[in-house]
């Protein structure tokens, strides 16, 4: 970040300039985006699923704008990074903690894994008897695009003969991967073992078991139509580590569910750490070293040349600025400047570096 700027020595005609190297900032662009290095791309992280996405609870009094569930944790754990993100969905729920914008999500209480799919397919959610109305004029995920997918569905009518089933997941899945095909976008799931119950119910086990089965086999084996699915599985219903015993908030007891479905805010910050924990193993830091820049000093009238050096796993690009702002054509590792000016003292000079959805800055010099 800038400081102040540094003393200006005079001799006669000639003027030592300083001219101090601030910011750097990247983040990833699409093969179809590369020509954009002056915009910065966010991971639009979508959150799908039911009540526990939304924050529905039973006997639930609080309003909407203080229903956060897992989300608002996750939130804190992810501003605390570089990465560059943000949350979509066509709901709404938790403004007064998370920032304007970042109460978007896809969890629509009640609903089943057969209603998310059918949702998805044709922007319709339909639950009788209360719900039965158009979302998008098309399917979901065409008008809400993501580029990371949070699905944790399954807990609703999960007792019920044919109530949910991880070929309805599949169905899902199989939606995801039309939209990306269609869209030539990766759009990668991660998928969750769903929470148990309380008591702790077999019948859940078992549907994770199934859950567990179908996503390996569509990662790994190359004769089902998904595979090599862009697919990764986490452990909410014990990787957790989630005190399956009744606690509403704010009592302090050690149970993290708030009623026999639903976490309370301690279990949700359980949760937030298990999303957290593989969104960061999905989308790793892909810069490995970074050079820091020096002071350059020159005269009037001469050229200054700055640089960079960015070792990353994935493609960089480059955007000089002057103050902040673009320098036209100044796309590369190395920026030279023509014909020093004397108003060009102590003017600051900073290069965006795009790789990755992150954001990151040079130490100040």
């Amino acid at each position: 970040m800038a400081s102040s700027v540094k003393q200006v020595r005079c001799n006669f005609f000639t003027i030592s300039i300083l001219l101090f190297f601030s910011t750097l900032v990247y983040s990833q662009k699409t093969s179809n985006q590369i020509n954009k290095v002056n915009e910065f791309d966010k991971l639009l992280i979508m959150p799908l699923g039911n009540s526990i996405t939304y924050d529905f609870r039973r006997n639930d009094t609080r309003v909407i704008a203080d229903k956060f569930g897992y989300r608002f944790p996750l939130y804190n754990l992810l501003k605390n990074t570089t990465l560059n993100f943000d949350f979509i969905g066509s709901e709404h729920a938790g403004s007064n903690f998370l920032p304007q914008g970042f109460d978007d999500n896809a969890g629509f209480p009640g609903i089943t894994d057969n209603q998310l799919a059918n949702l998805l397919e044709t922007g319709w959610r339909v639950q009788p008897p209360d719900n039965n109305y158009q979302i998008t004029s098309g399917p979901y995920l065409e008008t809400y695009l993501p580029d990371l997918i949070l699905l944790h569905i399954g807990t609703n009518g999960n007792n019920e003969i044919d109530g949910t089933s991880a070929s309805d997941i599949e169905n899902i899945l199989d939606e995801v991967d039309r939209v990306e095909n269609l869209l030539n976008k990766d759009i990668p799931v991660i998928v969750a073992r769903i929470i148990d119950r309380v008591p702790n119910q077999e019948y859940v086990n078992t549907l994770n078991n199934n859950i567990e089965t179908m996503i390996l086999d569509r990662i790994n084996n190359s004769s089902n139509p998904a595979y090599p699915d862009l697919l990764y599985l986490v452990d909410m219903e014990d990787g957790a580590g989630l005190n399956y015993s009744i606690s509403p908030d704010p009592n302090g007891s050690p149970g993290d569910m708030n009623d026999y479905l639903h976490p309370n805010n301690k279990g949700y910050e359980k949760m937030a750490n298990v999303w957290f924990d593989a969104i960061m193993q999905v989308y790793s830091n892909p810069i490995t070293s970074i050079v820091q820049p020096n002071n350059v000093y020159s005269i009037v009238g001469e050229k200054a040349t700055f640089s960079v050096d960015v070792n990353s796993l994935k493609p960089v690009f480059y955007q000089w600025k002057k103050n902040g702002i673009d320098i036209l054509g100044a796309n590369d590792s190395t920026y030279v400047t023509d014909n020093l000016l004397i108003d060009d003292d102590g003017q600051f000079f900073s290069c965006d570096i795009q790789s990755g959805y992150y954001i990151m800055q040079t130490d100040s010099v």
